[in-house]
C-alpha cells in the first residue's frame, strides 16, 4: 500500500513553475496604437484632398465690392433702424458697410483700424481724391460721434450720412462699373 501511495503521490507532483516576468508586454498595445494613428492620418489626408477637390471644382464667384455695398445699403435702409430708436446700431452698420467696401475696393484693412489710423493711412493713398478723403473723414467722424459720444443726430443728419455713404461708393467704384450704376 505504501508503494501504491508513493506512486500516486509522485504522479501528483509536478515540476515547479518558472518565475513570472513582472514586466507587462506592450507589443500588441503598441501595434494597435500605431494602427490607430495611421488610420487617423490617412483619414485626415483624405478629407483634406476631398475638400481641396471640391473647392477646385466649384467656381467661386467674387462679387465686386460696390455691388455688395449697394446691396447692404439697401438692406440697411429697408430695416429702418432709426425709426425703431436703434440709431447707434444704424451708424455702426453704415460705417461697417463703408469700411468693408474700402477693404474690398482699395485693399486697406479698414474694418480692423480705428478711424484715426484709417484716416492716417488714407493720406498716403493716391487712389482717392482730396474730396473723397474729406467726404470720408466727415462721414466717419459723424458715425463715431453717434457710436461713441452718444450724439443724437437729427433725421436730416441721418439721411445725409446715408447719402454720403452711397455717394462715396458711387464716386469711387471702378471705372468699368460706372456704366452699370445703380
Amino acid at each position: 500500500m505504501f508503494l501504491f501511495s508513493a506512486i500516486a503521490f509522485a504522479e501528483e507532483l509536478r515540476d515547479i513553475k518558472p518565475p513570472v516576468d513582472p514586466r507587462p508586454n506592450f507589443f500588441w498595445l503598441m501595434v494597435l496604437l500605431v494602427a490607430i494613428i495611421l488610420a487617423a492620418i490617412i483619414y485626415f489626408v483624405w478629407r483634406f484632398f476631398v475638400k481641396l477637390k471640391k473647392v477646385a471644382a466649384s467656381p467661386q464667384v467674387i462679387r465686386p465690392s460696390h455691388e455688395v455695398a449697394y446691396e447692404r445699403l439697401d438692406q440697411l435702409r429697408q430695416r429702418n433702424l432709426p425709426a425703431h430708436g436703434q440709431i447707434k446700431e444704424y451708424f455702426s452698420e453704415l460705417s461697417d458697410i463703408i469700411r468693408r467696401y474700402i477693404e474690398g475696393r482699395f485693399h486697406i484693412d479698414a474694418p480692423e483700424m480705428t478711424t484715426e489710423e484709417f484716416l492716417w493711412s488714407l493720406r498716403q493713398s493716391v487712389e482717392l481724391s482730396n474730396n473723397h478723403k474729406s467726404l470720408l473723414q466727415d462721414f466717419l467722424n459723424c458715425c463715431d460721434l453717434v457710436k461713441f459720444a452718444k450724439y443724437g443726430p437729427s433725421l436730416e443728419e441721418i439721411d445725409n450720412s446715408f447719402n454720403s455713404a452711397k455717394r462715396f461708393v458711387d464716386e469711387t467704384k471702378p471705372i468699368e462699373s460706372l456704366g452699370n450704376g445703380k
